[in-house]
């Protein structure tokens, strides 16, 4: 039996370049109970650590603001006004938009409005996370997301613009011819992109993520409130800032139930991205251009990008892609068959076009219509050795393009770094006071205890001098004279020692001349006190 010549497991190593903002969802936020900002920064802290942060008296006024009428309001005002010793706690520092930031400063512990009824209306503050590792806290792209947007366009390649009546999940099956055991999809397995962390990337961002109708809104016409949200995402133009595996699975003529269109390779693969995508960007950038939403800078690099691309995409050495949310509705259907569901608002029912009427962009101002840049473009390199030229004229793009912003980024990295390392010091002088105050505390509790101790031990006459002399310790009456109180008391003391021991009376002889010359009494010329001291000599 011949064995076969071709590898059961065709390997690639994929690098991926970021060409617009990135945001995949991993359904957690960031809230201002889990960050503070701080010179266009936010600053990410984990809240099991909080008892460990904060002071005792920190402690207690969390605990008090939890229990106000308006605990979410005043909690964020609590940590706000705590975020000095918050920063020193942060697990990780993104950068702001300065418009974001700016928001944060104005807002954070105060009420949006006041409703009718007297309810306040809080700023929740809520940032969408991107998808990230949690050990390292970087972000990933889920190999899950690059197969869907491949799967998109393989089903669009085989579809042929054809349309259809059938359901999303029966058209699949007509197209792939069957369910899982035959679906090709299933001979791929693509790991989760990991972040390659270098000093010329760009970290992760905060910006908004603006909503803009496709057509504005004539002049006259009433005009409805701009949705804008607040999202983290990969910058745009980060070069070869993610690193994943693909692998292809050859059934070596054992399955004989493909089709030759439904066996995959890396060539077949990239011809089907690149036509499906390309063609959906080159749609976009014209109708955005027109709009004149698209911010200028991004647009020209964009275009220069695409044709530096140009010798990969030719050679199925490399693919374009568009992935996670806010991609458009047009990039995660098909031709022929799309379906669009576009919401008509409270009330209204929905109807269902072929294109959508809105598009979702990201900016660095909220409620903006201009100097946006679209979401979820990627560009995938399989590392072909043989265009390593094509490669270095397209690092050294993304270089240049990104110097600057680079540099701006060291240069705020460098003052958090010198803003956190003065208030760790802060932190370390203010908590070696706290246990000072500590260790103070447990000696007077130490003290008071074996005081209780010595006390219990005595004998009613002992402990009734020593609570004279504990009045005494405290400097209590100091030079009042023979009709203070505690001159008053230390008589009633002497007058009750008539039954004491001898031994006793000599100490409380002794103890009296003390606290006598403490009130400025002269024994010897006051004739009762005289009487009471010579009382407990005989």
């Amino acid at each position: 039996m011949n064995m076969p010549t071709r590898a059961f497991l065709q390997h690639y190593k994929l690098s991926i370049s970021t060409l617009s903002p990135v945001h995949i969802g991993c359904g957690e936020d960031y809230e201002p109970t889990n960050y503070v900002m701080d010179d266009q920064c936010l600053h990410y802290f984990d809240v099991l650590g909080l008892a460990d942060a904060l002071s005792e008296d920190d402690r207690k006024k969390l605990d008090h603001v939890n229990k106000s009428k308006t605990p979410l309001l005043e909690i964020q005002k609590f940590f706000f006004e705590c975020k000095e010793t918050l920063i020193v706690q942060k697990k990780h520092t993104r950068i702001v938009s300065p418009d974001l930031f700016k928001k944060y400063s104005d807002v954070i512990g105060k009420a949006a409005s006041v409703e009718q009824d007297g309810k306040k209306r809080i700023n929740t503050l809520e940032i969408a996370r991107t998808s990230y590792n949690s050990h390292t806290q970087m972000p990933i792209i889920p190999g899950s997301s690059l197969k869907g947007a491949i799967r998109t366009a393989f089903l669009n390649e085989l579809n042929q613009a054809r349309p259809t009546k059938l359901p999303p999940k029966e058209l699949e099956k007509e197209l792939l011819k069957g369910a899982f055991q035959t679906d090709p999809m299933r001979l791929i397995k693509i790991s989760d992109a990991s972040c390659n962390e270098n000093r010329n990337s760009l970290v992760p961002r905060i910006v908004f993520e603006n909503n803009v109708r496709r057509v504005p809104l004539q002049a006259g016409k009433p005009t409805r409130q701009l949705l804008s949200l607040m999202r983290e995402v990969i910058p745009a133009f980060n070069f070869q800032s993610f690193s994943s595996d693909l692998t292809i699975q050859d059934l070596l003529g054992v399955k004989t139930d493909l089709t030759p269109n439904l066996r995959l390779s890396i060539e077949g693969i990239c011809k089907a991205c690149n036509s499906f995508y390309l063609e959906i960007f080159t749609r976009e950038h014209t109708r955005f251009l027109e709009r004149g939403c698209l911010q200028p800078i991004w647009a020209k690099q964009a275009s220069t990008i695409l044709e530096l691309i140009k010798p990969f995409i030719a050679k199925n050495a490399g693919m374009m892609l568009r992935v996670g949310r806010h991609s458009g509705a047009e990039s995660v259907t098909i031709d022929g068959v799309r379906n669009i569901k576009i919401m008509k608002g409270p009330g209204k029912p929905p109807s269902f076009e072929k294109k959508a009427t809105t598009d979702w962009l990201a900016g660095e101002h909220e409620k903006s219509e201009v100097n946006l840049i679209p979401f979820g473009w990627i560009f995938i390199d399989f590392n072909f050795p043989e265009l390593n030229t094509a490669r270095e004229k397209l690092q050294f793009h993304f270089s240049e393009f990104n110097a600057q912003a680079i540099t701006e980024q060291s240069k705020l990295f460098e003052r958090v770094a010198i803003r956190l390392d003065a208030l760790q010091k802060k932190q370390n002088t203010l908590k070696e006071i706290e246990a000072q105050k500590q260790r103070q505390k447990l000696q007077q509790e130490q003290a008071e205890q074996a005081k209780l101790a010595t006390l219990a031990a005595m004998s009613p006459e002992q402990q009734a001098m020593q609570a004279l002399r504990d009045r005494l310790d405290k400097n209590e009456s100091k030079a009042a004279g023979a009709q203070c109180k505690l001159a008053d008391d230390l008589r009633r003391v002497c007058e009750a020692s008539s039954t004491w021991s001898q031994p006793l009376k000599d100490e409380l002889h002794l103890f009296a001349l003390e606290l006598l010359a403490h009130l400025t009494v002269d024994s010897r010329k006051n004739a009762k006190w005289k009487a009471r001291l010579a009382a407990l000599k005989s």
